[in-house]
């Protein structure tokens, strides 16, 4: 039987450990979005939708419960991120109880959403109306920070309960509306 070695060897091995860990992780997490195409496909199915997963994005689609408003989250991450802020995009799915309908609900979403990101440090940058499968897409799109390059971007599909937002670097976002326009029914 082998003798434990001194303590501190034993100390000293457990903080290498607890060090080259999140190294590891910091340079093999970027490699998760083309791990996902490979072995799920490019599309994900929700609320009857069928959506595009951008490339270099990977999938987290919870399992169903009933009446859950959050659906499912991709995530693209580089070298350090999500826990350095600009290298990682977010796209989060959501389903509202009832569908959006523009004259009636688009005041109040832009309202409350302008005054979120503002509290946020964000402002609004641009409205844009998207085609999604046989309707339109409502967004408003927010800018962080210069310093920062991060973005906001805020959808809802008319005639759908669906929503989607995006939080992450300003260089994801035309993937982002990529995979809108992109959705089908």
């Amino acid at each position: 039987m082998s003798k434990p070695g001194p303590p501190l060897l034993r100390y000293l091995k457990y903080v290498g450990i607890g060090l080259c860990l999140p190294l590891l992780l910091w340079t093999l997490l970027p490699l998760a979005g083309p791990v996902w195409h490979a072995f799920t496909g490019d599309n994900i199915s929700y609320q009857g939708w069928r959506v595009s997963v951008p490339k270099g994005f990977f999938a987290w689609v919870p399992e169903k419960v009933p009446n859950a408003e959050i659906g499912p989250t991709f995530w693209r991450v580089g070298i350090g991120g999500p826990w350095i802020h600009h290298h990682y995009g977010h796209i989060s799915l959501f389903s509202y109880p009832r569908p959006f309908q523009h004259d009636q609900d688009y005041p109040n979403f832009e309202k409350g959403l302008i005054l979120d990101a503002n509290r946020k440090g964000f402002q609004l940058k641009s409205r844009v109306t998207v085609p999604v499968g046989s309707g339109l897409g409502y967004c408003l799109e927010f800018e962080g920070p210069e310093q920062e390059r991060l973005s906001l971007v805020r959808c809802a599909i008319g005639d759908s309960p669906v929503a989607l937002f995006y939080e992450g670097d300003q260089k994801y976002v035309p993937d982002f509306f990529a995979m809108l326009r992109s959705m089908a029914l």
